[in-house]
């Protein structure tokens, strides 16, 4: 968790962040930060909330981007009595996180087939070009020479990311 907290931007959801153990991790990368450069303005990611609450924020705003999904609960109180419209947090909260895995799966399976050879009849020209370039690196796959070489494991990954499977390779690592 250390290492992802220093190296990616996490989505925190659903999480209260009370946990006397993440708690130890983020102080642990606050001061591995402090050791070897200036913060610069580094978060560790980003932490969505149902409801706005200042003292949250102030507590995490340092490390992390704080995002509610509606105003304070007394706001949102204060709001609907007086017949504002104003909707739910849970409510917001759903869209959003729906509309982040429908981006996810769209992203993801917009290219997932260009290696499948099941959908070679269907690719445009674009497609059929990258598959053409993309067509060396599956015969590197092949290569008992490079079974050893570290980036070999990431380049199965992208070509498996673009539908190539049954590359022969699966007992690698």
């Amino acid at each position: 968790l250390h290492q992802t907290f220093l190296e990616r931007e996490v989505l925190v959801v659903g999480f209260s962040m009370n946990d006397d153990n993440v708690h130890l991790i983020i102080d642990q990368v606050r001061k591995a930060l402090q050791t070897t450069s200036t913060n610069g303005g580094f978060k560790m990611g980003t932490v969505l909330t149902l409801a706005e609450n200042s003292m949250f924020r102030q507590l995490w705003e340092r490390d992390f981007r704080v995002v509610s999904c509606g105003v304070s609960q007394a706001e949102h109180a204060r709001r609907k009595s007086d017949g504002v419209y104003d909707p739910s947090p849970e409510w917001t909260h759903d869209i959003f996180l729906d509309a982040l895995a429908s981006g996810l799966t769209v992203e993801r399976a917009g290219c997932s087939f260009i290696l499948n050879d099941s959908y070679a009849s269907l690719l445009e020209e674009p497609q059929r070009k990258i598959k053409a370039a993309l067509s060396p690196l599956q015969e590197l796959m092949r290569d008992d020479d490079l079974r050893n070489c570290p980036a070999l494991k990431r380049i199965q990954q992208l070509l498996e990311e673009l539908g190539a499977s049954g590359m022969g390779c699966e007992d690698m690592y």
